[in-house]
């Protein structure tokens, strides 16, 4: 998932948006904080459990099994629905960089590169459309995502 979110952050939409660029960065910062946390305590229930001393049983690792399947961060419930949603959004914002830049048609550009005061001086007609394709982060962030989820699931 980690290298699927790197993956996602290199692609050349996340790296000249900022709002995309946030929204995979705080959520990869998410997964690997759980990730983390998820994995340190698989250690201690395998070194307990190794341990004659310790009373570890079964339970404890069925335990963070449930733990695991009832978290936000449950893969099947969450991570790849969220995750398969913003590579979409991605690969469509892609999409309108490759069918318009260097053609001779309307061209899409982060405003401040964009040529806009020099196309007005030069040109008998210009037109400027603002497309709001970009994500919101309040809106689109993994926890509002997960809270929306299971709230149209209760």
């Amino acid at each position: 998932t980690e290298r699927k979110i790197d993956r996602l952050l290199r692609n050349n939409v996340a790296v000249e948006n900022f709002r995309i660029r946030k929204i995979l960065s705080v959520f990869r910062a998410d997964v690997s904080k759980f990730t983390i946390n998820y994995e340190k305590k698989l250690q201690r229930v395998i070194v307990d459990a190794r341990n004659p001393l310790k009373p570890t049983n079964q339970n404890d690792l069925n335990d963070l099994l449930d733990f695991y399947l009832t978290s936000d961060f449950n893969f099947d419930n969450f991570v790849y629905d969220y995750l398969t949603e913003r590579e979409r959004e991605i690969n469509a914002i892609r999409t309108l960089y490759v069918e318009t830049v260097a053609k001779d048609e309307p061209q899409i550009a982060a405003y401040l590169t964009a040529k806009i005061p020099y196309a007005i001086i030069t040109k008998p007609i210009v037109y400027v459309v603002t497309f709001k394709v970009l994500p919101n982060f309040d809106t689109e962030k993994y926890s509002r995502y997960v809270e929306d989820v299971k709230k149209n699931e209760g």
